[in-house]
């Protein structure tokens, strides 16, 4: 989120960037690349209009710009490509598109428009694969969800074999739960201020609809007799997500605790 707040980052030094061996998460490299490519391009268009303005029409100064940065600008198609193309990181995936977001303010605040075309291809290359991303991360909740019945109750819980399994069961939430909250609050972090036409909030859905499945079919391993403690259970699983999820604002943020406050007091919690 840092990456975010800070307003007048500025690009790492090509020098620096080939000394440094660090690896990086992919948004490290998608901000500087594309703050360079996005300084330089607004310098180049900047000129050709002081140059040519006074005698030369706009559109033919856009294809000047054109000619001479649509090289740069499919090496930046590229290198976003290959930095998402195989990526599973939701969160990174979708804090780049946040700052592609960002980047088309500042080109409207510099008044550059000659860029929007590189802006929008961006976001059509990131949205699809962020959305794929989040079904992988929902295929393989739902795989774990399968798999739960073929485990036998004790290690559906986490817990081990052997031993007295009724004497072993908790009602402590489970630990996909805590994974699920922390996952959630950083996808509601970067979504506090966007609006509903964005594809996040279905994609949430999709994979709490399967986060929902699994602690259901989970809880059913306490057996028959036991249904106090299945939804003592539940309601705790309920009770951390809303923890974790507390003090974060926004619209998606809102109706995702309403969703689960609704869920904990179905389950008795109170």
């Amino acid at each position: 989120m840092d990456i975010l707040r800070r307003s007048n980052q500025s690009a790492l030094p090509s020098y620096l960037a080939e000394e440094n061996k660090q690896t990086y998460y992919l948004e490290t490299p998608f901000i500087h690349f594309n703050i360079a490519l996005l300084d330089n391009a607004t310098s180049e268009y900047s000129f050709l209009m002081n140059f040519f303005s006074t005698s030369t029409a706009f559109s033919t100064i856009s294809r000047y710009f054109s000619n001479i940065f649509a090289p740069t600008f499919a090496l930046g198609q590229e290198f976003s490509k290959s930095l998402s193309e195989s990526s599973e990181d939701c969160l990174g995936l979708l804090l780049c598109i946040r700052l592609n977001q960002r980047f088309a303010f500042e080109l409207q605040r510099r008044k550059t428009p000659i860029a929007d075309g590189y802006i929008n291809w961006t976001n059509m290359l990131l949205w699809p694969r962020f959305q794929l991303a989040m079904d992988m991360h929902s295929e393989s909740v739902r795989r774990s969800t399968s798999s739960v019945s073929a485990r036998g109750p004790a290690s559906a819980l986490g817990l081990g074999n052997g031993g007295d399994v009724a004497s072993k069961q908790s009602t402590a939430p489970h630990v996909l739960t805590q994974r699920f909250g922390q996952f959630l609050q950083g996808i509601l972090a970067l979504s506090e201020d966007t609006g509903d036409d964005e594809p996040v909030g279905n994609s949430l859905a999709r994979l709490r609809d399967e986060v929902e499945a699994f602690l259901t079919k989970v809880g059913k391993a306490f057996g028959n007799g036991k249904e106090r403690k299945r939804e003592r259970f539940l309601a705790n699983n309920y009770s951390l997500v809303l923890t974790i999820i507390g003090d974060i604002g926004g619209k998606l943020a809102g109706e995702v605790r309403e969703h689960f406050e609704a869920l904990k007091e179905r389950a008795g919690g109170s």
